[in-house]
């Protein structure tokens, strides 16, 4: 068994490799899905305040001097999650009125996000903007359980298809070959794996998402009602609906129906309103077609990290080759083989070279977007677009500039460097 691990360390390390980057890249697939769904909630929630006062300004308030904007916002804190502020600012930044007491705090971006609405003036041209900053570390905890379990089966498939592996091996040696083929069955088996954990996962976030709207949406209908209105006179809920399912992707539909016509399921929510005369409730879809693309999507990229894996050990077969010829007596002489070897190694080093970078551009674009801050004066959409810039410049750089440094730096220290 010493011998299987001492031949196939470098496909153990790339195993390993890929199965860590299967995990990273499903989290962070749910977790963009989640802070979506949070954000398309205190939208919805915000929608009214917005409008509540963009009536009052089409009356000829002003935003600078109007009167009670402190309970406004504190009424539209009630409606978001727990910790969230609000701030209210002019056309020009300055701050109008905020739920933290005081104008001038700091939050850490990359525990809070931000949701930006512009508040505009009848004539159409912006008043104010409405900014909320809401806590990211509850949307992480939800996901703590789905991630644990993930990471639990990988490791259970990984152990067992590398232990199986290397038993098979002392009663059958294996070439490298087979050895990089079970491991990649191994990948696609976690792989799949991922799919159906997360593809549950995006279920329940999308269901948790769709009910905080829906408690949204069915108190303000009942705040409406419990003044005496009719549902049937209240104008525009139609419009009210609609809007509410353009703003968010999980809904497909909202409707009121009539009681008992339709049942709840796991697609399906269904609200009472307090109008018990009319026997309506209002039902909410939850988007199944929503919820498919974006498990595609995840098993898309899954398989693209499949490809790369596979091609990745194709290549690294011959890493254990080199390795074996320098500590042989040839190396360092003038044979075919040396040549041979030395090709092969000019081969792998522009395969990782290239490797190395596309993994490096889309995880670092990755982690700028959650992290949610720029660089100096960039935004972090720029912060994330420049990583794409340093890569292909230090490509450059080192391109001319690697053979006259080779010339006064050892073989060793230059590799070291590079790396």
């Amino acid at each position: 068994m010493k011998d299987f691990f001492r031949k196939n360390y470098i496909l153990l390390i790339i195993t390993v490799l890929s199965a860590v980057g299967f995990c990273v890249l499903s989290y962070l697939t749910v977790l963009q899905f989640s802070v979506q769904s949070v954000e398309q909630l205190i939208e919805t929630s915000n929608s009214g305040i917005i409008k509540e006062v963009e009536t009052s300004l089409s009356y000829g308030k002003k935003l600078s001097n109007y009167y009670g904007i402190s309970q406004v916002l504190s009424k539209a804190q009630e409606l978001l999650p727990e910790e969230s502020i609000l701030t209210i600012t002019d056309a020009d930044g300055g701050v109008i009125a905020t739920t933290e007491g005081t104008e001038h705090f700091t939050v850490s971006l990359s525990e809070y996000g931000v949701v930006e609405q512009t508040i505009c003036e009848e004539t159409g041209e912006k008043a104010g903007v409405l900014t909320t900053y809401y806590r990211k570390q509850p949307v992480r905890a939800q996901l703590k359980p789905v991630v644990l379990s993930s990471v639990v089966g990988s490791i259970i498939i990984l152990l067992a298809v590398v232990l199986i592996t290397a038993f098979i091996h002392t009663k059958r040696p294996l070439s490298g070959g087979g050895v990089a083929a079970v491991f990649t069955a191994a990948i696609l088996l976690q792989g799949a794996l991922l799919t159906v954990t997360y593809g549950g996962a995006f279920e329940d976030v999308a269901r948790k998402s769709v009910t905080s709207v829906a408690d949204y949406v069915t108190s303000s209908v009942n705040h409406v009602l419990d003044k005496g209105v009719h549902i049937s006179e209240i104008a525009d809920l139609d419009s009210f609906f609609a809007e509410v399912v353009r703003d968010n992707n999980v809904i497909e539909d909202i409707q009121l129906t009539g009681k008992g016509s339709v049942s709840e399921d796991e697609y399906t929510i269904v609200d009472e309103i307090t109008d018990l005369s009319a026997r309506k409730v209002i039902v909410y879809y939850i988007s199944e077609e929503n919820i498919r693309s974006l498990v595609i999507q995840m098993v898309l990229t899954f398989v693209a990290t499949s490809f790369l894996s596979v091609i990745v050990m194709r290549e690294s077969l011959t890493l254990s080759e080199m390795l074996s010829f320098r500590r042989s007596e040839d190396f360092n002489t003038q044979t075919d083989e040396q040549f041979d070897v030395i090709a092969k190694a000019i081969r792998y080093g522009n395969f990782l070279s290239l490797t190395f970078d596309y993994l490096c551009l889309s995880f670092s674009a990755l982690l700028i977007k959650e992290w949610n801050e720029g660089f100096l004066f960039m935004s972090p959409v720029m912060a994330a677009a420049l990583s794409i810039s340093i890569c292909q410049i230090a490509d450059l750089l080192g391109m001319i500039a690697m053979p006259s440094i080779g010339r006064h730096i050892k073989g060793q220290y230059l590799m070291a460097v590079s790396a």
